[in-house]
């Protein structure tokens, strides 16, 4: 039976884009409807315990603190800061800036655009497993802990409803080796420039990773795979994949396709396979499949075939595979014209006949 595609005027890129941002902004606008949550700070450490409370000052600033006039704690501040942080970068203040804001799957990271990219943890990927961590296994930070310390984590509650925010620790500012540090203090009816001995801990408007229940979403994908063991991840969603398009038994050479996710020194070439993780093509038969490719306009000459399966050929033919099964081509309803769904632009042109839905 033939299927039509449906299409809409922003293609499967947009609609994702548009779920997902719909969910946070319902999400966040729901969470910071008012002031009635909790707020505590963590450090996140290097080794055990990883987790240990970052205690802040939460007592009313005298009238001679830098922020003269205010009524706030130095913890009231912080926990501004960074709520402000979160609903400015995910979802933004005002239409003009939610609209800049873009969400996609988290399978999609080999598009490498300015995303917000959402993950499920899993098994596979669980980087913030630690913040189920009984109270009583929890530390607390102390100033001799600085070189163990990887970042930071601020947890929003209400209830049992929380809400992590993830701001990475690239260092102290000014180092203990270069430069004198110094402090202007009161001195008799003036000041004087005396050695500043402290530790000073910046703490920034800015976060990295918004962590909600299972999911991760953030828009630096490399953080993740350099601190968080994220390439673990791609490594086994790719293998799975591999594994799942052999199942369907749709390909006559499958080390084509393994050969393609060992490519290079990086993992650009799993992240792409990464795309079709979800395929609800190899959720059909195979039969079914090859008769669809066989009948289509776009797919019919773009492979070819043995023994009733595919035959990858070259690397090309993997990604036509990979944009067979991600199903990014589909055809307007209305025009003809054939459109790569990802990016909404024409695709080039074979056929303005409508092709099936897998």
């Amino acid at each position: 039976m033939k299927i039509k595609i449906k299409v809409t005027d922003k293609g499967k890129s947009e609609a994702i884009n548009a779920k997902l941002k719909s969910k946070m902004v319902q999400r966040l606008e729901s969470f910071f409807a008012d002031d009635d949550y909790g707020f505590e700070m963590y450090v996140l450490a290097k080794t055990e315990p990883v987790l240990r409370a970052f205690h802040l000052d939460d007592s009313t600033p005298s009238i001679s603190s830098f922020d003269k006039g205010s009524d706030e704690s130095f913890k009231t501040r912080i926990e501004k800061c960074i709520k402000n942080a979160i609903i400015g970068k995910y979802i933004g203040f005002d239409d003009e800036e939610r609209e800049n804001i873009r969400y996609d799957d988290g399978t999609y990271i080999a598009d490498n655009q300015k995303k917000m990219y959402v993950f499920k943890q899993s098994d596979a990927f669980k980087p913030f497993e630690m913040l189920t961590m009984p109270e009583d296994q929890i530390g607390d930070f102390r100033q001799k802990d600085i070189d163990d310390v990887k970042g930071f984590l601020f947890r929003f509650s209400r209830g049992r409803d929380v809400l992590w925010g993830y701001q990475h620790y690239y260092g102290i500012t000014v180092s203990k080796n270069k430069g004198i540090r110094g402090i202007l203090n009161p001195f008799e009816d003036g000041e004087v420039f005396q050695e500043f001995t402290k530790l000073l801990i910046t703490i920034t408007g800015k976060i990295a990773i918004l962590i909600d229940k299972e999911e991760i979403i953030t828009d630096q994908v490399n953080l993740l795979q350099r601190y968080f063991g994220f390439e673990m991840y791609i490594d086994a969603v790719a293998k799975n994949t591999v594994n799942a398009v052999e199942k369907l038994d749709i390909v006559k050479n499958m080390e084509k396709l393994t050969d393609y996710i060992g490519r290079g020194k990086t993992s650009i070439y799993k992240k792409k396979v990464m795309r079709i993780a979800n395929s609800k093509v190899l959720l059909h038969p195979k039969e079914m499949i090859l008769k669809n490719i066989n009948e289509s306009a776009r797919w019919k000459d773009t492979f070819k075939f043995q023994d009733d399966r595919i035959v990858l050929e070259k690397y090309q033919d993997v990604e036509n595979l990979i944009d067979l099964l991600d199903e990014r081509y589909t055809v307007s309803q209305i025009t003809g014209e054939e459109y790569d769904t990802d990016v909404k632009k024409p695709a080039k042109p074979r056929s303005t006949v409508a092709v099936k839905k897998f």
